[in-house]
C-alpha cells in the first residue's frame, strides 16, 4: 500500500502549513483524493497516491462514452454526419447540457464537441440512445468495454457522470482509459483539444484550462460533481515523452489544476545525476536519507547498511542496496554536524512507499511547494518512508494533529538517537 500526504514545519508558522495543505493535500471530496501519473511508452508509474481507491468519475465518464463513439466511427457503423436525435428523456437530463429540445437532432460531430467542451449531459444520453437504442443498453456496453480495457475497479451506471452511488472508478483505471483512447483512435484524439463549441447562438468554452496553461498538454477531460470534487484526466507530450495524469477529488478547479501542473512539471523534469555524495556515520536504523536543496541541480542521497559502521553509496534514483558495504573514511566534523542538525528531534511520517522513486517524488514536491529541505526518506521494514524531521516531541504531535484535522494521515516517529 502506498500512502502520500504533504505538510510543513510548525516552526515555520501555522499559516504556511495551512497554505501548503490547501495547495497540495486537497483533502477532500467525500470519497477522498487520488493522483496518478504514468509514462505512455514504458507504462512506468511516475507518481501515485491512492491510485486504486474508489472515486466518483463525474464527467470523465464521458471519455468512455466518446471511446464507444470513436469505436463505432472506426467500424463505420456511424459517421460524423449521423443525426443524434433527442428523446424527451435525453432532453430532460440535468445540467450541464447543450439544451437541445426533445425531437430535435444534432450531428455526431457536434455531439462529440459538446461532450468534450460543454460536457453536456443531455448529449451523452442522446448519444447513448443513438448508438445502443437505450441508455441501459449503452451502459452495459460501457462496462463490457471497461473490462476489456483492464479497468477492473470501474463500474458505470450512466453515460454522463451525474452522481450514482455505484458509479465508481480509480485514478489508475482512468489513466488506462486515457491511454486506450489515445492508442486506439489517433484519428480522433485531437478532438480533446477543442476549445469551443457553438449551438443555438451560444458559444461555449472548454473547462479544461491545462491545455492552455501547460505547454504540451493536449487533452483529455475535466469532471465535477459535489460528491467527487474537481477531477481531471490529462495527457501531455514533450519531445518523445508522453505522460497521462489523473487528479481526483480536488477542492476546486484552481487547486486541482495546480496539482496537475506540478505533477506534469515533475514528470518531464530531466533525470538528475548525483553530483555529490554525503557521508554520514550510522546512528539509526535508516538506509536512505534524501535532502533536496533549492537551486541545486542534484539530489543528495546516502545509503547506509544498518548492520555496518561504514556507509555505502549508489548514485542512482533507482536505488538498490549493495551486497556488501564499501569502505569509506570517517565522517568529518562538518558532516557529523550536518547529520545532527538533520536528525535531531522527532519526526512526522507523512508517506510510505514500496518504491524509492515514489518517495522521492513526494520529497521533491514537498520541497518545491514549501522551500523546506529538512525532508528525509528512510528505508525501513521494506518501505521508503517520508519523514518531516527536526521537531520536539510536542511540536511533532501538534503538527500531526493539525494534519489529521485536514484528513491527512500521519503519526509521530520517535528518534532512536534521542533519549
Amino acid at each position: 500500500m502506498r500512502i502520500q500526504h504533504r505538510t510543513t514545519f510548525l516552526a515555520q508558522g501555522v499559516l504556511m502549513l495551512l497554505a501548503f495543505l490547501i495547495l497540495t493535500s486537497l483533502a477532500m471530496a467525500s470519497t477522498g483524493f487520488s493522483a496518478y501519473v504514468v509514462e505512455h511508452k514504458t507504462k512506468r508509474v511516475l507518481y501515485e497516491h491512492s491510485a486504486d481507491e474508489p472515486r466518483y468519475p463525474a464527467s470523465i465518464t464521458k471519455v468512455m462514452t466518446l471511446y464507444l463513439v470513436f469505436e463505432d466511427l472506426k467500424k463505420k457503423k456511424i459517421n460524423l454526419k449521423t443525426p443524434v436525435k433527442f428523446s424527451a428523456y435525453a432532453a430532460s437530463t440535468e445540467p450541464s447540457k447543450l439544451g437541445v429540445k426533445a425531437g430535435d437532432s444534432i450531428s455526431m460531430k457536434l455531439a462529440i464537441d459538446a461532450l468534450i467542451v460543454k460536457s453536456a449531459n443531455d448529449v451523452a444520453v442522446a448519444v447513448a440512445e443513438t448508438l445502443a437504442g437505450s441508455e441501459k443498453e449503452f451502459v452495459k456496453r460501457m462496462n463490457q468495454k471497461a473490462k476489456q480495457l483492464g479497468m477492473h475497479n470501474t463500474t458505470f451506471r450512466n453515460p454522463h457522470g451525474l452522481f450514482h452511488a455505484e458509479q465508481v472508478t480509480t485514478a489508475r483505471d482512468l489513466a488506462t482509459l486515457g491511454i486506450a483512447i489515445y492508442e486506439h483512435f489517433p484519428k480522433y484524439y485531437d478532438y480533446f483539444s477543442t476549445e469551443t463549441v457553438s449551438y443555438g447562438g451560444i458559444t461555449h468554452k472548454s473547462h479544461n484550462q491545462i491545455t492552455k496553461t501547460f505547454p504540451g498538454a493536449d487533452g483529455l477531460k475535466t469532471g465535477y460533481i459535489r460528491k467527487s470534487g474537481s477531477n481531471l484526466l490529462s495527457s501531455a507530450k514533450k519531445g518523445r515523452k508522453r505522460v497521462f495524469a489523473v487528479v481526483l477529488g480536488g477542492r476546486n478547479t484552481k487547486e486541482r489544476d495546480g496539482i496537475m501542473e506540478s505533477l506534469l512539471t515533475e514528470s518531464f523534469a530531466p533525470v538528475r545525476q548525483y553530483r555529490q555524495q554525503i557521508d554520514y556515520a550510522v546512528v539509526m536504523d535508516q538506509t536512505v536519507l534524501f535532502t533536496p536543496r533549492k537551486g541545486v541541480n542534484s539530489d543528495k542521497t546516502v545509503l547506509r547498511d544498518v548492520k555496518s559502521k561504514t556507509p555505502k553509496f549508489e548514485p542512482s534514483p533507482q536505488i538498490k542496496l549493495a551486497a556488501k558495504p564499501q569502505s569509506n573514511p570517517a565522517p568529518t566534523k562538518q558532516q557529523i554536524a550536518k547529520r545532527q542538525e538533520l536528525l535531531t528531534g522527532d519526526a512526522v511520517q507523512v508517506g510510505a512507499f514500496t518504491h524509492y522513486q515514489d518517495a522521492q517524488n513526494q520529497a521533491r514536491l514537498t520541497e518545491r511547494r514549501t522551500g523546506i529541505n529538512r525532508i528525509s526518506i528512510v528505508h525501513e521494514g521494506g518501505l521508503y518512508k517520508v519523514w518531516l524531521t527536526g521537531f520536539s516531541n510536542t511540536e511533532a504531535h501538534s503538527t500531526c494533529e493539525l494534519l489529521k484535522s485536514y484528513r491527512s494521515s500521519c503519526f509521530v516517529v520517535r528518534n532512536p538517537s534521542v533519549n
